[in-house]
């Protein structure tokens, strides 16, 4: 062998000491891998259960928004509140004309003018509860124009009122009157549809 010739190395053997640490290093790993898939798997199930609860709330949701039956029947609604309420309205202001003379009904101070006020107001918020689901099922589309005109004339008889002006607010109640004897000439009280008036 001349100098400068590398001297081969013998092929290095595994020991039965290198053998039992490589078998741990395998062990770990393999642990490694089992602890994440099933950390994984961990984590599909709280994903599939948060979202069998997001889908069950759903379902609770789209449950509570199905129509559900009014509180007061077509009939009971017309004589509980819209009856009364416009009767308010109607009686604020009057011209009469009798045997003893003439005289004239007219609301005398601030609390009387925010009595017929706020009755014009239940009225616009009547004429939009007509217009709701409970109401409108099973009726034709001039239900939904003669409750929207019943807003609308209320919105005209509030104006009155707030202005003060008893000429107009009884200019306001024929207005309101003939939106209500429109609607009863097409959804007649006595109709045999449950809850009032039914399709003309």
């Amino acid at each position: 062998m001349k100098d400068g010739d590398r001297i081969p190395l013998a092929p290095r053997r595994v020991t039965c000491c290198n053998r039992r640490g490589y078998r741990n290093w395998l062990g770990k790993a393999a642990g490694r891998r089992h602890a994440a898939d099933a950390s994984q798997s961990q984590g599909t199930i709280r994903m599939n259960k948060a979202g069998q609860i997001a889908l069950a709330a759903t379902l609770a949701l789209l449950a509570g928004c199905k129509q559900s039956a009014p509180e007061l029947t077509l009939q009971q609604f017309m004589a509980q509140k819209v009856d009364p309420t416009s009767k308010v309205y109607f009686s604020a202001v009057q011209y009469i004309s009798d045997e003893t003379g003439e005289h004239d009904i007219v609301p005398q101070t601030d609390a009387d003018w925010e009595k017929v006020r706020q009755a014009a107001a239940d009225l616009q918020a009547q004429g939009k509860e007509l217009q709701s689901a409970a109401y409108t099922e099973g009726r034709n589309a001039d239900w939904t124009q003669f409750s929207q005109s019943l807003v609308e004339a209320g919105q005209l008889a509030e104006q009155a009122a707030k202005d003060k002006n008893p000429d107009k607010v009884f200019e306001v109640s024929g207005t309101v009157y003939a939106v209500c004897d429109a609607c009863h000439m097409a959804y007649p009280k006595d109709s045999a549809t449950p809850g009032g008036g039914g399709p003309s």
